[in-house]
């Protein structure tokens, strides 16, 4: 499978590239950072800051990374943003942006049946193992410990959901 990561905004865009293969430098850091350092929280809060910090661009862009990790990265979260578009779950459409996030680690994690996902787990991930029950599955179980706290942007924002949702995962 072919992707064009846009490291020079709209450079693939004017070569021409299909739309659906070009992957932003946000939306590959985000999806990093939310599944293979499984911190959906500091995907959420801070996307436009994500890679300013040379630490973070480092972890995020590690060269001891297999490299289809970024490939896995980015279709779990690219099925998880189709599954909330058209999904009719009982959380409301303002709160996607807030679980989308916390949704993709729970999807990886499920998909692969290990907590916490090794990089080189994440980079093998079957993506066809990513149903529209597993996606139904892992938004509830998301949504229902985002709801418990409160259901707003500091919530998905701060460190109590990823907590609590650790907390459920290794229980089950």
């Amino acid at each position: 499978k072919c992707l064009y990561y846009d490291r020079r905004k709209n450079f693939y865009k004017n070569e021409r590239k299909p739309a659906d293969k070009i992957i932003s430098i946000p939306y590959l850091a985000q999806s990093v950072m939310a599944i293979v350092l499984q911190r959906p929280d500091s995907a959420r809060a801070r996307p436009s800051s994500l890679l300013k910090d040379d630490e973070d661009y480092r972890r995020v862009f590690s060269e001891k990374y297999p490299i289809h990790i970024y490939e896995k990265a980015v279709e779990t979260m690219r099925r998880v943003d189709s599954h909330l578009r058209s999904s009719t779950s009982s959380i409301g459409r303002d709160h996607h942006a807030n679980v989308r996030f916390y949704v993709a680690l729970d999807v990886a994690v499920a998909a692969l049946g290990t907590m916490p996902p090794t990089a080189q787990a994440i980079s093998e991930l079957d993506i066809d193992k990513i149903s529209p029950e597993l996606l139904s599955k892992s938004l509830e179980r998301v949504s229902s410990i985002y709801k418990q706290l409160g259901s707003t942007d500091r919530v998905a924002k701060g460190t109590e959901l990823l907590a609590q949702w650790k907390q459920v995962v290794l229980q089950n």
